[in-house]
């Protein structure tokens, strides 16, 4: 029989993601707004935002291999 395996992080593990979400993700958005209030296009500026919801989910997929 196969064994599921859960989508919830344990305690200490979502501790630890939601640090590094604070880390990492807080400075690429402050980019992210930058950009729009000097004027970038919505699009281009939106790469930034993209880039650090991937940061967030490869880290969230990282933590439930561990």
């Amino acid at each position: 029989m196969i064994k599921k395996k859960s989508l919830i992080l344990k305690d200490e593990a979502l501790f630890k993601w939601l640090k590094n979400v604070a880390m990492f993700t807080a400075p690429c958005l402050a980019i992210f707004f930058g950009q729009l209030a000097l004027g970038v296009d919505l699009k281009k500026a939106g790469l930034v935002a993209l880039l650090a919801l991937y940061g967030i989910l490869a880290d969230y997929l990282k933590k439930l291999k561990q």
